[in-house]
Order: C-alpha cells, then sequence, then structure tokens
C-alpha cells in the first residue's frame, strides 16, 4: 500500500503530495482508487510491472499513468 499526503481538498478534487523517500529507485506499485465517501477501495492495475505518474483529468473523471508492462 502507498500513502499519500493529502494537501487540498476543494470540492471536486484531492490534490495529494505524491513525493516519496525513496523516490528515484524501481518500485513496483499498482494503482488504486478509493472512494472517500465509502471507503471501497478499487485496484486499476494488476500484474508483474511498474506504473508511474498517475494524474487526474482536469474533469476529475479520468485517470492517466505510464504502464512498464510487457504484452504476451
Amino acid at each position: 500500500m502507498r500513502v499519500f499526503k493529502v494537501h487540498e481538498v476543494r470540492e471536486n478534487t484531492v490534490v495529494l503530495d505524491m513525493n516519496h523517500p525513496m523516490a528515484g529507485k524501481t518500485l513496483l506499485f499498482d494503482i488504486k482508487i478509493l472512494d472517500l465517501a465509502t471507503r471501497e477501495v478499487r485496484q486499476l492495475t494488476f500484474g508483474e510491472g511498474t506504473n508511474e505518474s498517475p494524474a487526474f483529468s482536469p474533469n476529475g473523471r479520468h485517470i492517466a499513468f505510464v504502464d512498464h508492462r510487457q504484452v504476451a
């Protein structure tokens, strides 16, 4: 599990500080979304590989990230 610092809470957006003390090292993370109202966690990525630089679209409805997985 990766922990983020909540930097700011807006009406429809939460701004996170995603700095990690192990920045620059090869780390493996799955990307998950936490619904703050229901506390339900939804995992977006699975399997071996790395995921980097998750970013929400301006309207908060989409997330983009860099995926380094081999396609079989």
